[in-house]
C-alpha cells in the first residue's frame, strides 16, 4: 500500500510539471458537464502539447498555479475553472474538489484519468 501511495504521489508531482523538459507523458484531470463552457481537461494531450494545457487551448501555468495539494486559477482566466481553487480530496481515486470560487458552471469535482486509458 505504501508503494502504491508513493507511485501516486510521483504521478501527481510529474503531472504538474509544466516545462517541456519533463520525461514521459502525464495523466489527465477531467470533469464537468457536456459542452466547452462546462467541460475541463488538464493534460499534455498524451505528449501532443509541449505544455500542460487546459482544454487543449490554454497553458496551465498561465491560467493556474499549484497550491499545496491542489491548484488555484486566476479570476480573469479564459477557462471554466477561472477563479476556482481545487484541493486533492482523495489521493487514491485522484479526486480534486472545488473549495473556493466555485460557480454554477465550475465543475465541483475533477478526476485523474490514467495515461493511456
Amino acid at each position: 500500500m505504501l508503494l502504491k501511495l508513493r507511485c501516486i504521489c510521483l504521478v501527481f508531482l510529474g503531472f504538474f510539471a509544466t516545462s517541456a523538459a519533463f520525461a514521459g507523458c502525464s495523466n489527465s484531470i477531467v470533469g464537468g458537464g457536456v459542452g466547452a463552457e462546462l467541460y475541463v481537461e488538464i493534460s499534455d494531450g498524451g505528449c501532443k502539447h509541449e505544455h500542460l494545457m487546459i482544454n487543449g487551448a490554454y497553458k496551465f501555468d498561465e491560467e493556474c498555479r499549484n497550491v499545496g495539494d491542489g491548484f488555484a486559477c486566476r479570476t480573469n482566466g479564459k477557462t471554466p475553472i477561472s477563479g476556482a481553487t481545487y484541493e486533492l480530496q482523495n489521493r487514491v481515486v485522484g479526486r480534486y474538489r472545488c473549495v473556493k470560487g466555485c460557480k454554477k458552471t465550475t465543475p465541483k469535482y475533477l478526476y485523474t484519468e490514467p495515461y493511456g486509458d
